[in-house]
């Protein structure tokens, strides 16, 4: 798209809204510019993906590729808003991002994990933990899984999935895993 001077937006999520802070992007330093944003940019909010998407309004066109980027840690409207996207005749992909740390943990003994979305140290949504290598183990198949039930309810519906690391440069990314998966010609 940026190569052939297409148009491209990009939506940050925030809550149930989705707000364009660049408008319509057309051309490589454009997009480049935005990228850039991009990797600076902290996401700390729950969010629902679906009434964002529902409320987004160049969604409603009937052409072009639609790029979800989320953990999908939480149940947060994607499965609502990949389904919307489809119906709206849109190419869909959902791009995972998963830190290092979620990838291939090595903690071990106690620990408290801290969800990097929770308002403080007493949100429920941290936990106390004991960390033994059965614990790291289980966590690896459950990880798989998930990954995997992604994957599955992307291609029984025709769209794109592809999971990444946080620590991978966009470059390679965009440049190396779109292009070995099929995605991105």
């Amino acid at each position: 798209a940026v190569q052939n001077m297409d148009k491209l937006n990009y939506y940050l999520m925030s809550g149930n809204e989705a707000r364009d802070p660049f408008g319509t992007i057309v051309g490589k330093n454009s997009f480049f510019r935005a990228m850039g944003t991009l990797e600076k940019t902290v996401f700390k909010e729950d969010v629902d993906i679906g009434a964002c998407i529902e409320n987004c309004p160049s969604t409603g066109e009937n052409n072009g590729l639609s790029v979800i980027i989320s953990d999908y840690c939480l149940e947060n409207g994607w499965k609502k808003a990949v389904d919307y996207l489809l119906y709206k005749r849109r190419q869909v992909l959902l791009i995972q991002v998963l830190s290092p740390e979620e990838l291939d943990p090595t903690y071990e003994g106690r620990i408290t994990l801290i969800d990097s979305e929770a308002s403080g140290l007493e949100d429920r949504r941290n936990m106390k933990l004991r960390i033994t290598r059965s614990m790291l183990k289980a966590y690896e198949e459950a990880l798989r899984d998930f990954r995997e039930g992604l994957r599955s309810y992307c291609r029984r519906r025709g769209a794109g999935f592809l999971s990444v690391s946080s620590a991978m440069p966009i470059e390679r990314v965009l440049f190396g895993e779109l292009l070995k998966e099929g995605i991105m010609a």
